[in-house]
């Protein structure tokens, strides 16, 4: 038996197992956890997984609790059981932190999650850290997220967006000694490798399946990943 990983996205639910992506189906703004239950059930057979490890956007606390409904989706995600909704073994983590894991090697680890929000982590020698910078101001009286989400996308064009991406890039790197800034999410695919520094990286397209296999398969082992 192996984890069913869900990966909830502002557009899209992503589900995978064994490191391998498996299907999907849309999400939205006024997307609720009941209707995400209910697509998960409707794909997938619960004779299929015994654990569920779900990447989901926002504050959620060391122990898997939701602390805010997203900010790109609908309501009742704070406080949702999703134990009771499986009927299995759950563990929640920050859809950020869930990609970070699967694209560590080693070190300062910076991940910055390119999508319709912008993610960040930092892992440290496999503690991983979720952080909430996104809306923190920036310059002009707009947040990193004005400059780097999706609406910054669409606000700067791909070619100035890039251009804020490297320079908040490097003010993170160095703020947060990290040793390599990692970028993954769906517009991480509009760089190509001759606009990204030497210190950056793009995460694989699978990463948060394989981040969830990672905690699945080291859950009890000294390479355990651990939430602070």
């Amino acid at each position: 038996m192996e984890a069913l990983i869900i990966d909830i996205g502002g557009t899209a639910i992503k589900l995978g197992m064994n490191e391998i992506r498996l299907g999907e189906f849309p999400s939205g703004s006024d997307f609720t956890p009941q209707e995400m239950v209910r697509g998960v059930h409707e794909q997938m057979p619960t004779t299929s997984f015994n654990e569920v490890i779900i990447g989901c956007p926002g504050h959620i606390d060391a122990n898997g609790k939701v602390l805010a409904d997203p900010q790109f989706l609908g309501k009742g995600w704070k406080g949702f059981d999703f134990v009771e909704a499986f009927g299995k073994p759950v563990r929640v983590v920050n859809d950020a932190a869930l990609q970070a894991v699967g694209a560590y090697s080693n070190g300062r680890m910076l991940f910055l999650g390119l999508g319709t929000g912008l993610g960040t982590c930092l892992i440290a020698h496999n503690a991983v850290i979720p952080l909430e910078v996104a809306d923190l101001p920036f310059k002009n009286n707009l947040t990193y997220s004005d400059h780097l989400a999706k609406r910054g996308l669409e606000r700067l064009g791909k070619e100035e967006w890039g251009k804020a991406l490297i320079e908040i890039a490097d003010l993170f790197r160095i703020a947060f000694s990290a040793n390599e800034v990692v970028f993954g999410g769906g517009h991480a695919n509009l760089l190509t490798e001759d606009e990204i520094p030497v210190w950056c990286r793009k995460a694989d397209n699978n990463a948060t399946f394989i981040g969830g296999a990672r905690l699945y398969y080291t859950n009890a082992s000294e390479k355990a990943f651990r939430f602070v």
